[in-house]
Parts: structure tokens; sequence; C-alpha cells
């Protein structure tokens, strides 16, 4: 029996990623970047691993028509391609969440059971294709188990694994210590999954399975900013916040009903630094693997006071009214914060360094443009560069990756270099949210360069456009 349950939940893949995946060789695994050739790879070393997705949406929206929006929804991922593949006769992925945090526990009941209505059909969907839903998701601190048997019967009737967000400051035990001090059996933050199992299971007695598909730290939790152990103005040491990680570990594993621990995150993107667990953590969670300490058996839970639904502490989040949208702990920016190409660009670039021993003449602008002669060897190619917009996040390179692999475009974010290569073949200037001033500028200083403009509200979008120019074997239109 393994002597943990804490598993990875990964916003991006990388090469650290896939080394810390062969080191730790974590049996749960949640992901939100779906690169069907790595997670084939990722299969195939782990075989026995519960592997499951989330595609990540800016536009939950379910309360117009619900069924029709979680049969859509479901359809949406299901054209994903990882899941065209198999290893071993099995589907890559073993499930996918529904939406994610949709919802705070002060909702309606109306709405609450229109989101039911949504995950029966979204779950009903994914099963008839081989996959299991994972459903619920909701943000730490909410929701009751009388408010799952109320408003959530259809999931509950149709769904296996339940998912629930866990987290707490400066240790996931302090709010549950509190609450045992109290007398009302604590279990409000961390741990809750148990507080809702055990007043579920009274009605479905072992028909589901809890996973704890985000467990971390943030200071959210107490009022401040959504940072996690690693932000600079309270940092938490990484032996602190590794004794929290073998509390609730323990207590994890007393539950058989409870699959595992998602620790958020690991491969970590913009702004979710302060929470990566890549390096000192997983350095921790190897030792211990290697420690082979003895199995702790499951055992009924040392909390006796049982749960008191009906009076449930309701913990505060941030407003998450239509004029102040707070994104989701683990998503990307929303679309109105996509990057755009050219911010901060000077108005006009620097000259390039020469190659060593190259015949070089210096720019200058000759009619509005740039012209520079190249090496021989160099130009006699038809160029290609991708020009990003400046400080864009990892993970739009991430959705970008295997574009990358396939042509061999060279990529930026400075204008100065997109300019300078010329071919004469021809140069083509790929460009991810151009505003119009770049492309006024890229016109002024090379109009006899090919412009390829690419539109993406997000690194999903800028993936389905690339895996189609892949699928067609063309960089470029």
């Amino acid at each position: 029996m393994a002597q943990h349950k804490l598993g990875f939940h990964i916003n991006a893949i990388s090469k650290p990623v896939a080394d810390a995946i062969v080191r730790i060789r974590p049996r749960l695994i949640k992901t939100l970047h779906h690169d069907a050739n790595f997670w084939r790879k990722a299969r195939e070393l782990l075989p026995d691993a519960f592997i499951f997705g989330r595609l990540y949406t800016p536009n939950q929206e379910f309360e117009d028509n619900p069924i029709k929006r979680g049969r859509e929804f479901a359809e949406r991922i299901l054209k994903e391609e990882v899941n065209k593949f198999e290893v071993n006769g099995k589907p890559i992925y073993n499930a996918w969440e529904s939406y994610n945090e949709i919802m705070n526990e002060i909702t309606d009941d109306d709405k609450q059971k229109k989101y039911d209505d949504f995950q029966v059909a979204f779950g009903e969907t994914i099963r008839a294709e081989g996959f299991e839903p994972v459903g619920m998701n909701f943000a730490t601190g909410n929701f009751s188990g009388q408010q799952f048997l109320a408003n959530f019967p259809g999931t509950l009737e149709t769904y296996k694994y339940l998912g629930f967000h866990e987290y707490d400051w400066p240790t996931l035990d302090r709010l549950h210590k509190i609450g045992l001090a109290d007398g009302n059996g604590g279990m409000w933050l961390a741990l809750r999954y148990r507080r809702i199992m055990q007043t579920v299971r009274q009605m479905f007695p072992d028909r589901h399975t809890a996973i704890v598909t985000e467990l971390g730290m943030t200071r959210g939790v107490v009022g401040g900013p959504d940072v996690g152990p690693w932000n600079i103005e309270e940092p938490i040491s990484p032996d602190d916040y590794w004794q929290s990680l073998l509390w609730y570990n323990s207590e994890i594993m007393k539950d058989d009903f409870a699959l595992g621990a998602c620790l958020f995150v690991v491969g970590a993107i913009h702004p979710w630094e302060s929470f990566e667990h890549l390096g000192p953590m997983l350095d921790r969670l190897a030792a211990f693997q290697e420690s082979t300490p003895a199995p702790i058996e499951p055992q009924p839970p040392t909390d006796s006071i049982p749960p008191t639904d009906d009076t449930p502490i309701h913990i505060d989040e941030p407003p998450t009214d239509d004029t102040h949208p707070i994104p989701p702990a683990d998503t990307i920016p929303p679309t109105d914060t996509a990057p755009i190409a050219g911010g901060n660009i000077p108005d006009a670039p620097s000259p390039p360094p020469a190659f060593p021993g190259a015949d070089v003449t210096p720019p200058a602008e000759s009619g509005g443009s740039i012209t520079i002669q190249l090496p021989a060897e160099v130009a006699a190619v038809h160029t290609h560069y991708f020009l990003f917009p400046k400080d864009t996040p990892a993970w739009w390179y991430a959705a970008a990756e295997d574009y990358f692999e396939q042509f061999g475009v060279t990529r930026g974010e400075r204008l100065e270099e997109a300019l300078f290569l010329r071919g004469t073949q021809g140069h083509t200037i790929t460009l991810l949210n151009p505003s119009p001033e770049v492309l006024a500028k890229i016109q002024r200083l090379n109009p006899g360069a090919t412009l390829d403009v690419i539109t993406a509200a997000s690194p999903a979008e800028l993936a389905d456009v690339l895996r189609g120019r892949i699928m067609q074997g063309v960089a470029f239109p």
C-alpha cells in the first residue's frame, strides 16, 4: 500500500514536470495541458495512475439551457486530441472535470439545481465515450453535505467521482483545530471533503470516491491576496509547509473513499508561481517515498463529533459579480487580458549583432523601410518569426510547443528580431494578437514581409489554430 495520497495538479507541461512525474510516479494527476504525445508517454510509464483533465473555458455558462450546455461542453472536451489515443486498449485519461468553482454555497437553490442538470448532461455524455466525469469542484470552504443531497441529487446519482478544493493559511490544519476547540468538529477548510462525504455517504453508502482536485495554501482564505506559500510578503518556509502536507496526508490516508489530493500546483503558469511545488517540496516528497515508512491502514477519522451541516460556516470569498470577475485559482487570465503583441515596443529597432566574419551593412532607413544584407548561407531561405506579446505567460508558449517542434519556427517577443530576419525566398511574421500600431510599424519598416495574424483569446484557442496547421502540414497560410 502506498504511504501517501499526494498527486499533481499540472497547469503546464515542461521538462521539469516530466522529470517530476518520472521521479515521483504519482498515482493521481490532474492536468490543464492536454498534449497527446506527452500524456501517452506518461500513461505508458504509469499504467495504473488516475489521470484526469480539466478544459479551461472563460465562459462557464449554463443557466439559460443547462442540459444543452452540459452536452455541448462535454462534446467540446471529447474533441481534444488526447482523447483519440489509447494505451494498452484504454484511453489515456480516466476522467474529465465539469466546470470549475462555478458558484459558492450562498447561491440561490434554483441556480444550484440548474447546475445539477448541467452536470448530469455533462456526465452522461462524457461517460458514453468511455470516460468518468468529476463533479462539483467548488471553491474552498463552500457547501455542506445537506446542500449536496438537496440540490445535486442527479449528480450524486450519476457520478462516481466528486471533486473538492481545499486550502488554508498559514497551516493546513488552522481552521480545523479552531473548530475542534470550539466543539463543532472542525473540517471547514482542509478536510471539508470528509465533512460533506460523511453526510452524503449516509444516503449513498460506498457510491462515491472523493478527489481533492486542488490542495494547497493561500492567503486568500484569511482576507489576503490569492498567493501561495512562496509569496514575497508573508512566505511560509518549506519545512513548515511540508509539516502541513504530512498532517493532511495522514488524515486523507484514513479515508478509503478518498482517492487522493492534487498539489496545486506542479508546473505553474502566471500568476500562480508562488504556489509552485517543483523543487523543495517535491524533494521532500521523494525523500518521504524513499523512506518507506510503515503503511497507514484506513481507519475511521479521529474526529468523533458528527458534522453540523445545518449551520455551515461560510468562508468569505472575493466578489464574483460581473463588474469585478475573479478568475478561479488555476485558470489563465480571462479573455479581456489576452496579451497584445507589440506592447512596449520601441519606435525603431536596434541594429542586430554582426555574425562573426560576415559582411553586414549597418541598417539604414530608406524610403521608410530598413534594409540589411546577411550572408548568403543565411539569406537563401524563407525565414519565419512568431512574434509573441511582451511578457507572455509560459502557458501561451506551451500551447504552441507542438507547432514549433513541427516547423522549427523562430519565436520570441522582440519586434527587432522579427524585422531583421530576411530570406531571399521571403519572410513571414506570425503575430499573436497584434495591435494596429504594431501592424502599421511592421508594414512601414518591412513592407516586403508577409504578415500572418492570429487572434486568440486563450491558450486553448491558440492551440486549436496551430493544431489545424499541423494537420494541414503548413506553418502559415
